[in-house]
This record gives structure tokens, sequence and C-alpha cells, in this order.
């Protein structure tokens, strides 16, 4: 699972082994979360308090292009 992003303690990954739609999974501080990267983003999935999720929303806004060419990579299409 290769990390993409890291920034103030966060992580953001795309698991190699994966399936559409496109996401990524964020960490930090065993707590985690699953962004979908397609269309807009959605967050699936979350353990992170509302201010750690807001910041990795931001985190993965930021560098969204890099995270879907990451995807594209690893996977093939966005879907």
């Amino acid at each position: 699972m290769p990390t993409i992003v890291r920034s103030g303690g966060f992580e953001i990954r795309i698991l190699t082994f994966d399936h559409p739609l496109a996401h990524v999974h964020g960490f930090k501080a065993g707590k985690k979360a699953k962004i979908e990267i397609v269309g807009d983003m959605l967050l699936v999935k979350t353990t992170m308090s509302r201010p750690d999720t807001a910041t990795l929303l931001t985190l993965v806004a930021a560098n969204l292009a890099l995270l879907q060419r990451e995807w594209k990579k690893l996977h093939g299409p966005l879907r």
C-alpha cells in the first residue's frame, strides 16, 4: 500500500489490490478514513475526529490531481 502524501501526521495511501470506485485511504494516529477521488469527493467512512477529517479532506483536495494520476497508474481509469 504505497503512501502518496505525508503531511502533518497524516498519510494518504492507495491500496495496490483495490477496487473501483477510485478512492484513497487516509490515516492519522491509528484512525482511518476512505475518500472517493472521482467526481465530487465523498467521504465514505471514517473513524477520525471532525477536525482531523476536515484536514484530511483539505489534503486530498490539494493533492487530487496527483492522487488521481497514481490511481490510474495502479488501477487504470477512474470510475
